[in-house]
């Protein structure tokens, strides 16, 4: 349009001013129709994968949403293993309280705790019981990509010392040894015996030979054992110590059980009753009862049976 009116202009100069009216409406209609296209556009620039607003729904923020920000990251300000519990102190701003796991390795043995901690503070954590040997404990905080380490050492338990025997008492004075008439001494405390040791001393005499109580006090047990002590009886003394005498005589008792005798007093006669291999009085000394409980333990005889063998 514009070439055509060029040329009426160029024919006629009272043409020239409807030319330029007629040049101000085609530039109007160009914008007109450039306005229409953008606005037919849009929906196509759309298809395409463009957004025109942002929407909520499919990941965006809608313009004017108040957006939320982001905590600052947690700060480990103390990390430390004291008197085998775990001291720390976590701060972040803005958070009153985080949780926060501990992890405990030693080989391919683990340990692990939560807890949810109080910030800003110096806080006191308590560790299971675990076994003797060398921990690590690492420290793990929600927000930190790196956790703090410590070492742990754990001692077992010693194992408590045995409680020292009680001396033996001293050999009493006016005493009376147990076998009234010849006699030797045999196998001692500590002599070798099927499955166990000796626990008394041997006193070898004749069949027969009279078995007498050392010391007055009470008879407290008259039993049989086949395969041990045979015909076998205890007395507990008046000194607080009980007597053993071990293959005694068949049918020779002479006092029954919870009977007081008194020192010197005939008890049964020399056998070899049981497990013995010829007459002898095997006898014992035991102080805290005889086999009472844990606390009871013989003692060496010989001592007071070369006290009484006069």
């Amino acid at each position: 349009m514009r070439l055509k009116c060029k040329n009426l202009c160029n024919q006629a100069y009272v043409l020239k001013l409807e030319c330029a009216e007629v040049d101000v409406h085609c530039v109007r209609i160009s914008v007109l129709v450039g306005m229409s296209l953008l606005a037919l556009a849009a929906p196509a620039a759309a298809s395409n994968g463009g957004t025109a607003v942002p929407n909520s729904s499919s990941g965006g923020v809608v313009y004017g949403q108040a957006v939320r920000r982001i905590p600052p990251r947690p700060v480990v300000r103390r990390f430390a293993i004291e008197r085998g519990k775990v001291v720390v102190r976590v701060d972040r701003k803005g958070a009153r309280r985080m949780r926060v796991s501990i992890v405990l390795r030693r080989g391919r043995t683990t340990r692990s705790l939560s807890r949810t901690i109080r910030t800003g503070r110096r806080v006191t954590l308590a560790l299971p019981t675990l076994p003797p040997g060398r921990w690590t404990v690492s420290l793990h905080v929600p927000g930190l990509a790196r956790a703090a380490r410590a070492g742990l050492v754990v001692h077992g338990r010693p194992k408590p010392k045995p409680k020292p025997k009680p001396p033996p008492l001293p050999p009493p004075a006016g005493g009376v040894f147990p076998v009234a008439g010849p006699h030797t001494y045999g196998d001692g405390i500590g002599a070798p015996r099927d499955g166990h040791t000796h626990q008394g001393q041997d006193v070898l005499a004749a069949e027969g030979t009279p078995v007498v109580a050392p010391l007055a006090g009470t008879i407290l047990y008259r039993d049989y054992q086949a395969h041990s002590a045979g015909f076998y009886l205890v007395e507990h003394a008046g000194d607080g110590r009980d007597f053993f005498f071990a293959h005694c005589q068949k049918d020779t008792f002479t006092v029954p059980a919870g009977t007081p005798v008194a020192a010197g007093q005939q008890l049964c006669r020399v056998g070899h009753t049981g497990d013995a291999r010829g007459p002898h009085l095997h006898f014992e000394i035991w102080v805290g009862g005889w086999r009472v409980n844990a606390a009871s333990h013989f003692i060496d005889p010989l001592p007071d049976l070369r006290a009484w063998d006069r």
